[in-house]
């Protein structure tokens, strides 16, 4: 029995010296993210089943939207309100279809543009389209329904899996497609492969979308720009003509890097939702911010890029790992 205790006594210290070492490396690997970032609020929901996808900035209101979906259960994905200056969650939103029935989705991304709010379908091939004004209205824990649904899919060979949205300040919404690898389910589809004589290989693609009053949807049918994108892209936000890209998959990979658009690359045309659309190469980044773990999407608020954050609702490893993933951090909107 003593040789027993003292087996488990040994494998109890190895991991603690494990665990201290490890959050020492990641202490001193973030000490440039500290220098630049600042501690906005606590994400939302913190500790629970809720996972952390979308962040959008509304500035109307000057109400943050947390987006995402309630791990493990069937339980309606929700959209948390949080008061910029108050720095709290206001209210929790569950969102429903247009038929009423709960949209259970991963919904990994969110962005408002006047008095829209657009929710990344992820394998749905879709946006949902709900209407601000009745979010931000709508009692806590209260029910919002979807008013309509911008398909992203013309066949299986000509779809865009919406893994995260962003707007730009100069009217474009991006949807984004996320891409690993080694998961079968996260490879993309084959049509979005760009293999070019020099330079790297590419297997998935960032599309724009002008902003149209005019339209039902509020954006134009038509995408406008193609950018091919690099692996393990989370999020996107745009601002002065540069492109922030979040990059991250688990434990490491996880990086803010910022491009200059002026300084991309023209490589003809491709052909995406049934239309002939300019193709894009991104130039190299000119600023790159290593930060926590697990970054998700982004979204720009007076200046500075906020970072929703998907280790922020994994208890376990946030005690095993305390490196501040419980807050909402904020860098600056660096410009070249």
């Amino acid at each position: 029995m003593k040789k027993v205790l003292k087996r488990i006594l040994i494998i109890l210290l190895g991991l603690a010296v494990l665990v201290v070492l490890h959050t020492g490396f990641y202490h001193i690997s973030l000490r440039d993210f500290r220098s630049q970032s600042v501690q906005e609020f606590h994400q939302p929901d913190l500790y629970t089943v809720f996972d952390e996808q979308g962040i959008a900035y509304d500035e109307e209101s000057g109400l943050f939207l947390f987006s995402g979906y309630m791990r493990g259960t069937k339980s309606p994905s929700p959209v948390y309100l949080v008061d910029k200056n108050l720095k709290t969650v206001l209210k929790k939103i569950n969102l429903c279809k247009e038929d009423g029935s709960d949209l259970v989705c991963h919904c990994g991304g969110i962005a408002v543009h006047d008095n829209l709010v657009f929710l990344a379908g992820s394998t749905d091939c879709c946006l949902y389209i709900y209407d601000k004004s009745e979010i931000l209205e709508s009692a806590d824990n209260g029910r919002v329904l979807c008013k309509q649904v911008f398909s992203l899919h013309v066949s299986d060979q000509d779809k865009v899996r919406a893994s995260f949205v962003g707007v730009s300040d100069d009217g474009m919404l991006y949807v984004g497609e996320f891409y690993h690898p080694l998961i079968p389910s996260l490879r993309g589809i084959i049509e979005h492969s760009f293999h070019p004589s020099s330079g790297k290989s590419t297997y998935s693609i960032l599309v724009g979308f002008p902003f149209d009053a005019s339209s039902k949807f509020g954006i134009q049918p038509e995408p406008a720009v193609v950018y091919r994108l690099p692996e393990y892209v989370q999020g996107v936000t745009s601002y002065k003509n540069t492109l922030v890209l979040s990059r991250s998959f688990a434990m490491p990979r996880s990086k803010l890097e910022y491009y200059a658009l002026d300084e991309a690359f023209g490589e003809g045309s491709t052909t995406v939702l049934g239309c002939e659309v300019p193709l894009y190469r991104l130039p190299e980044q000119f600023k790159t911010i290593k930060c926590i773990p697990m970054n998700e999407c982004l979204a720009v608020a007076d200046d500075r890029v906020y970072i929703a954050n998907e280790l922020a609702n994994m208890p376990i490893i946030g005690w095993i790992l305390p490196i501040g993933a419980e807050w909402c951090y904020s860098v600056p909107c660096y410009t070249k």
